[in-house]
C-alpha cells in the first residue's frame, strides 16, 4: 500500500493542477480573506502567526475571525465554533490543539473549525459578525479565494531536502511559491546567513518582487496551570522537567536552557500527541525522580492536556508563552490592511 504521506502529496499536486486549469472552482466570500500557510509538513509557526495577525487586526477594529481545519480534532458537521472571543467553548479533543490554544490567547477574536473553510467562514460571518477571515494553514486549501496569501518558511530549515512527500517535507513543488503575495521567514533568528540567502534566491526565482519578512517567537512569560503568570526570571537555576509533543521539541528544550533552567528530564512526544493517563504518570514520576520544581511544556501541549481528569496530577505544571516579533511589523501590517479597506 502507498504511504499516506505519498497519497497526500500527490493529491495536493493533482488538485492544485485542477484549480490552475479551471476544472475546480474557487469560491469567494463577501469579506476579505487572509491565508497563512506553508509548503512543508511540520511546524513553521502558522498558528502563532495567524494569532498575531488576528490580534493586531482586532486592535485596529477590523473584526477578524480565525478559521482552521482543526487538525487532530473530532469535530463533525459543517463547522464548530471554538470561541466567540471569550475563551474556549470546546476542548482540544473536539477542535484540535491549535484552535484551543489560540482561543485561550486571544480575547475578542472568534475561532471556527471546519473541514470546509468556506462553511467555517460563513459561520464566522453569520454567528460572530466577522468582517475579515484569517485562514490558519490555508495555502493548500484553494476552494476559498484569498485576498492575501502569506507563505511561511522555517528559517532554521526552510525546505529540507527540497523533495516532495514522502521523499522530503514539501507538500507542493517550490513553483507553488508563485501563488504567494509575501513570504514570512519564521524563526529567523535561527537562520544562518547562507540558508536565508538561498531561500531569498528561491523566492525570487518563483515569485519575483514579492516582499520577504522576518519573524521570531520569543519566550515572554510562564503561565502556571492555576492561571498565575510568572516572569521568566523565575526559571533561573531552577530544576525542571520539560515535555513537548510538537514538530520540533528540541527548540523548546533549548529555549528553557537559554533561560537558565536546569532541565533534569526532557520528554519528547509526537506532534499533536493526545496525552494519556500513562503519559501523565510518566511525566509526574520524572519530576519526582529529578526533584523538579516545575513541569514545563508549550501552550499547544497545555491545550491538549485538558483538565487532568485522566491519570496523575501534574503539580507545578506551567507553559512558556511566546511573543511573536516581526522585524518589518509596520510594513507587514500595512500590506494586510491594504486588502481590508
Amino acid at each position: 500500500m502507498m504511504p499516506l504521506a505519498a497519497l497526500y502529496g500527490g493529491a495536493v499536486t493533482v488538485r492544485g493542477s485542477l484549480y490552475e486549469r479551471g476544472w475546480l472552482r474557487t469560491g469567494r466570500m463577501p469579506i476579505p480573506v487572509i491565508s497563512v500557510g506553508n509548503l512543508t509538513a511540520g511546524g513553521s509557526g502558522k498558528s502563532p502567526m495567524a494569532g498575531w495577525i488576528a490580534a493586531n487586526l482586532n486592535k485596529r477594529g477590523f473584526a477578524p475571525a480565525i478559521v482552521s481545519r482543526g487538525y487532530g480534532g473530532s469535530h463533525t458537521g459543517p463547522a464548530t465554533l471554538v470561541t466567540s472571543g471569550s475563551g474556549p467553548l470546546v476542548d482540544a479533543r473536539t477542535a484540535g490543539d491549535e484552535p484551543v490554544m489560540l482561543a485561550r490567547q486571544l480575547e475578542g477574536v472568534p475561532i471556527v473549525v471546519s473541514h470546509q473553510r468556506m462553511q467555517g467562514a460563513a459561520v464566522a460571518i453569520a454567528s460572530c459578525g466577522a468582517r475579515c477571515i484569517v485562514l490558519d494553514d490555508g495555502f493548500q486549501h484553494r476552494a476559498i479565494h484569498r485576498d492575501l496569501d502569506l507563505l511561511l518558511f522555517d528559517g532554521a530549515d526552510p525546505i529540507g531536502n527540497g523533495r516532495l512527500l514522502p521523499a522530503g517535507p514539501l507538500r507542493e513543488p517550490l513553483a507553488a511559491i508563485g501563488r504567494a503575495h509575501a513570504v514570512i521567514v519564521t524563526r529567523a533568528d535561527r537562520a544562518d546567513p547562507s540558508r536565508r540567502s538561498s531561500l531569498a534566491g528561491i523566492v525570487a526565482r518563483h515569485a519575483p518582487g514579492i516582499p520577504l519578512f522576518a519573524a521570531r517567537a520569543t519566550p515572554a512569560d510562564l503561565l502556571a496551570q492555576d492561571g498565575r503568570v510568572h516572569p521568566l526570571t523565575a526559571l533561573g537555576s531552577t530544576r525542571v522537567v520539560a515535555f513537548a509533543g510538537i514538530a520540533r521539541p528540541d527548540v523548546f528544550f533549548e529555549d528553557l536552557r537559554a533561560l537558565g533552567a536546569v532541565v533534569v528530564s526532557a520528554l519528547r512526544f509526537p506532534d499533536h500527541h493526545r496525552y494519556s493517563g500513562d503519559d501523565r504518570t510518566r511525566i509526574a514520576a520524572a519530576a519526582i525522580d529529578g526533584s523538579a520544581e516545575w513541569i514545563l511544556t508549550t501552550e499547544k501541549d497545555m491545550a491538549r492536556l485538558g483538565a487532568g481528569r485522566d491519570g496523575a496530577a501534574l503539580p507545578g505544571l506551567g507553559a512558556i508563552r511566546l511573543r511573536i516579533d516581526v522585524e518589518e511589523e509596520n510594513a507587514l501590517l500595512a500590506m494586510i490592511e491594504g486588502v481590508l479597506v
